[in-house]
């Protein structure tokens, strides 16, 4: 199993749009590799105990981006690679019109695991196929 993480740095006033085209412009077709993926934003809390990592400062520091991380599980590298690596551009230079920043990505190799009692959503989210 991988983790692949995705960290989206989206214009001011283009979030709506963009969940919207990852939910039904950026889908996965196939999905016999794919275990779970889950587009989400942080969540604005006062705890300070619950926020010590603050995504919107990742990059050029500005209150014109909104934050989006994308985190797919995955049985293996290559069920990654044949449904979403090959859409990466070689040099991944070039921002899309809705982003702020060039997306960043990292793949992770889970070394240990808990399995919890409760169950990843049984369904896709709306519009999401």
């Amino acid at each position: 199993m991988i983790v692949a993480v995705v960290l989206w740095r989206i214009k001011k006033g283009s979030r709506d749009q963009f969940i919207k085209d990852w939910k039904e412009k950026f889908v996965v077709n196939d999905r016999a590799g794919l275990i779970g993926e889950f587009l989400s934003e942080p969540i604005d809390t006062s705890d300070p105990r619950l926020k010590t990592f603050d995504l919107q400062n990742v990059g050029e520091a500005s209150d014109e981006k909104t934050v989006l991380v994308n985190v797919g599980m995955w049985r293996s590298v290559e069920g990654f690679n044949d449904q979403v690596a090959k859409y990466i551009k070689s040099t991944d230079a070039e921002k899309r019109e809705f982003e702020f920043e060039v997306r960043q990505r990292v793949l992770l190799n889970p070394t240990a695991w808990r399995i919890g009692k409760s169950l990843l959503p049984g369904e896709d989210s709306i519009a999401t196929s």
